[in-house]
């Protein structure tokens, strides 16, 4: 019997990829063949440098030298449609779903609608509307973490008839499967990674200190929102987003309903509840965990990044932070722009660290017009 799952760009991005098992109608299946039709403009493989250690990409060129040292270059095709196969029934005797882990980096496409800039304490957060996105899946998290595969970046798909096999198979079977695709479709199968494009309202927080500060904040937050505001989980997505020059990370809660639910806007105008109960998540954690546990952060769909949270770290950031928003100013919409010409880029790392941190704050590229 055929039928459709739809996913979002978002939640396909993890989910239907090779290797990963998707549960419907009683049954388990695999993705097997990737549609990349030119009609709908996913013809487009574009490349990123991607960063392990600080979990980063940035776009870049074919053939690019990486910038920093252990970062690769990867292609990466689009989200796009997949004929699932059918691999076997589900049992009334099994207790756990299988989720391959995955490797999502993103990176913002300097533009949005604007907003508002406020001071949470210490710190700035930033609301703003129609924040174009970027999400990269990089691969399989089991693959990657073996040093010493060549390949362990991205997934065998082939690029001409959309076949695919999964990252975690063996060297002999990803052999086979590129020896055969090799004599029937002409082109050697290099492992590509997935993207996809998104269009969200987001809050955020710039320039983070480490990872654990981001998410641990970000999920006390959200765990909160699901109280005060009546919402699901799922409602809100979080987001940490790397860079591979530097160490310092971007936090964003953003709202992944075309055109916004508004859960942001009653975020932002209950701002004081919000933190109140996100002090209670994870100060009066249940079982007393150390770090972090299923009474408190842990969830299934955030394990991805269990390991980056921490309770108390948490609650010393909203105890030192405050629970009230002070509105700073607004944020005028950025629009697509081109670099500085030559010799306007920043001529060292300070003055390049100052020009990140005016964009980040919402201002726009300043041009000096010739008399």
């Amino acid at each position: 019997m055929e039928f459709a799952l739809p996913r979002s760009p978002s939640v396909a991005l993890r989910e239907y990829v090779p290797g990963n098992l998707i549960y419907a109608n009683g049954n388990r299946f695999v993705a097997r063949r990737f549609h990349r039709d030119v009609d709908e403009q996913r013809i487009e493989m574009p490349n990123f440098e991607v960063s392990t250690e600080r979990q980063a990409v940035k776009e870049t060129n074919v053939g690019a030298t990486p910038s920093a040292l252990g970062s690769t270059v990867l292609q990466t095709i689009a989200v796009c449609d997949v004929d699932l196969v059918h691999q076997s029934h589900i049992s009334d005797e099994e207790e756990l779903r299988f989720q391959m882990g995955v490797a999502v980096y993103g990176l913002e496409r300097d533009q949005h609608n604007g907003g508002k800039a406020y001071a949470w304490g210490t710190p700035a957060l930033h609301h703003r509307r129609g924040v174009r996105l970027r999400l990269v899946n990089v691969g399989a998290s089991g693959a990657i973490e073996r040093q010493t595969r060549p390949d362990r970046f991205g997934y065998p798909v082939c690029t001409v008839c959309g076949q695919s096999v999964s990252p975690l198979s063996s060297d002999e079977q990803r052999r086979k499967f590129g020896e055969n695709h090799l004599e029937r479709c002409g082109r050697k199968i290099t492992p590509v990674g997935f993207y996809a494009d998104v269009v969200a309202d987001a809050l955020s927080l710039p320039a983070c200190t480490d990872r654990s500060t981001a998410y641990s904040v970000l999920e006390a937050i959200r765990f909160a929102a699901t109280q005060v505001l009546d919402m699901h989980m799922e409602d809100l997505q979080v987001l940490v987003v790397g860079h591979v020059d530097r160490e310092d990370v971007d936090a964003l809660l953003w709202d992944p309903m075309p055109g916004g639910s508004g859960l942001l806007d009653q975020l932002c105008e209950r701002f004081e509840e919000v933190v109140a109960a996100a002090r209670e998540v994870v100060e009066k954690c249940p079982s007393a965990c150390t770090s972090s546990c299923v009474d408190c952060l842990q969830t299934f769909r955030n394990a991805f990044y269990h390991k980056h949270l921490d309770r108390k770290l948490a609650l010393q950031c909203l105890d030192s932070w405050g629970r009230t928003l002070k509105f700073d100013h607004a944020i005028p919409a950025l629009h697509p722009s081109q670099e500085p010409s030559e010799g306007r880029h920043p001529v060292n790392e300070k003055e390049r660290r100052l020009r990140y941190l005016l964009r980040a704050a919402g201002f726009e590229e300043v041009t000096r017009a010739s008399n």
